[in-house]
């Protein structure tokens, strides 16, 4: 399933250099098309809850965790929390089909990039 997560491992990296570079702190305006983003590279988990704020209500929250191996499997936890009345279970059940690729993109990557420096 192919949507605006397609994109190459190397454009992932410029498109987060130029953020870096430029980071966008105006949070005025609009907030429809915006989602509070959080990685935790150091704890896995099964869930979260992030504290709720009635200023960003309508933001979606989306977590990731330090991935592990299951069943000679990579796993990453992904949490995503957002209004029900702005967003149902099929929603966020797209949402993951769709990350589902270039995860395992990065993966094969990151993996290839390991066995080369060894």
């Amino acid at each position: 399933m192919a949507g605006w997560w397609s994109f190459p491992y190397a454009s992932l990296h410029t498109a987060m250099d130029e953020v870096r570079a430029q980071p966008n702190q105006d949070f005025r305006g609009g907030l429809d098309d915006r989602f509070f983003l959080s990685h935790l590279p150091w704890l896995s988990f099964t869930g979260i809850q992030h504290p709720y704020t009635p200023a960003y209500a309508s933001i979606p929250l989306i977590s990731t965790g330090r991935s592990f191996l299951q069943d000679g499997r990579e796993m990453l936890p992904i949490a995503v929390q957002a209004h029900h009345a702005l967003v149902d279970g099929v929603n966020v059940a797209r949402l993951l089909e769709q990350l589902a690729d270039p995860c395992r993109q990065l993966a094969v990557a990151w993996y290839e990039e390991l066995d080369s420096t060894t």
